[in-house]
């Protein structure tokens, strides 16, 4: 009977958690990666946490289930440096004057498969054809060639190498696609390209093909996009007066707390709201106009429930939570009748699909709700369900979700 009890009890305080979720809004501005003068070590080589490796520096992050990434060490004997310049706060003389670094090594325990990030500096001469002719037009004019004769001065047979886009987090970047043999096997890579400040990155993947190299840049997200700015308009696709279209500018939302990730549309921003408050972390809306809008926001579920809520419900850790995200649970949520509740998988993620009233200053509004759990924090997006124009942009956001 107390179990029935507690149960109940945790039942109605999910209600008013997650009314008081819904209806609240706050300001909460995303300052996004941005260097000056002083670049700190993990900044610019990334850190790795268990499968994950992120790096500010270039804004791109993976997770490479089962494999192995090199060490620190590893890396500074590579780039012929010292194991303390990882713990150094400032680097940018290393930024400065070394030609090439490699940022990051890993590998497949298969051994047939290999991830490296690589920064090569370029001088005036190299920035201003890039300037000019642009990340596609460079590898086509000069590196597809010269990659070609490198690879046959080594012995190889049998090359292939054709320009390419290469999607890294929906954003495309110019690369190259490469096969050859080699003392009877054939092998496969890819590499992305573009440029921060001086540097060029090349991200290169290799693997015993290209279903399988495009399966493990599948595993590549976007943190931010901190390319150099001309590089980066480069890259995109560009009308012939130079104007972009509409494929182009696709830029992520990273919530480090939650590892949620997600597009900001093309011609949406990120948006400052108008008083801060604790649930939604932040808001966007189209480019020159603050009043449609899409909001974000989470809570830590684990925290909010105490122990014996946590005890009452059965649950023994944070991913015990997830498995609570049902009809039942969110039409509680919702305040409406159970079959009002759309559970839908949506990119894999499982969310529950509602309408809550809000009344603010008197005024009624009908807020169009997506909720779902993921490792213990309740995650939520909402729009006025009055932009119903809109929701196709609603359900892409919804979409582009994914966690690391």
């Amino acid at each position: 009977m107390s179990r029935i009890i507690i149960k109940a009890n945790t039942k109605a305080f999910l209600k008013t958690f997650v009314l008081f979720v819904l209806t609240t809004l706050l300001v909460c501005s995303f300052c996004g990666a941005g260097y000056g003068e002083t670049v700190d070590a993990h900044q610019l080589f990334g850190t790795v946490t268990g499968d994950v490796y992120e790096n500010e520096f270039l804004g791109i992050g993976c997770k490479l289930n089962g494999w192995y990434y090199y060490s620190e060490e590893d890396i500074a004997a590579v780039n012929q440096l010292t194991r303390d310049v990882f713990s150094s706060k400032d680097i940018s003389d290393i930024l400065d004057n070394e030609d090439v670094l490699y940022l990051m090594m890993a590998g497949a325990l298969t051994g047939s498969e290999n991830v490296n990030i690589v920064l090569q500096y370029e001088n005036e001469i190299y920035l201003k054809m890039v300037e000019t002719v642009g990340i596609e037009g460079l590898l086509k004019l000069y590196v597809r060639d010269y990659f070609s004769s490198v690879l046959e001065q080594a012995g190889y047979q049998n090359i292939d190498i054709d320009v390419i886009q290469i999607s890294i987090g929906g954003i495309d970047f110019f690369g190259i696609k490469t096969s050859y043999d080699y003392l009877g096997a054939k092998y496969y890579l890819k590499q992305a390209y573009s440029l921060y400040g001086n540097y060029m990155m090349t991200l290169t993947v290799s693997g015993p093909d290209y279903e399988s190299i495009d399966d493990i840049l599948s595993k590549f997200y976007i943190i931010q996009d901190n390319r150099t700015e001309k590089t980066a308009l480069l890259d995109q696709h560009q009308d012939q007066d130079g104007a972009i279209n509409d494929t182009a500018e696709v830029d992520y939302y990273h919530d480090q707390k939650t590892g949620t990730h997600f597009m900001i549309p093309v011609g949406w921003e990120e948006k400052e709201l108008s008083q801060e408050r604790e649930i939604i972390k932040m808001k966007m809306s189209p480019i020159n106009d603050d009043v449609v809008s899409i909001m974000f926001g989470w809570q830590d579920f684990w925290d909010a429930l105490s122990v014996s809520q946590r005890n009452g419900l059965g649950l023994k850790s944070r991913k015990d939570l997830d498995s609570l995200l049902d009809a039942e649970i969110l039409s509680l949520m919702f305040d409406v009748d159970e079959k009002d509740v759309e559970m839908r998988t949506v990119s894999g993620t499982v969310f529950g699909f509602g309408t809550v009233s809000q009344t603010t200053a008197g005024l009624t509004m009908d807020m169009r709700v997506a909720i779902t759990i993921h490792n213990g924090y309740l995650i939520v997006f909402q729009m006025a369900d009055l932009y119903n124009n809109y929701g196709d942009i609603f359900d892409s956001v919804l979409e582009s979700v994914y966690f690391n």
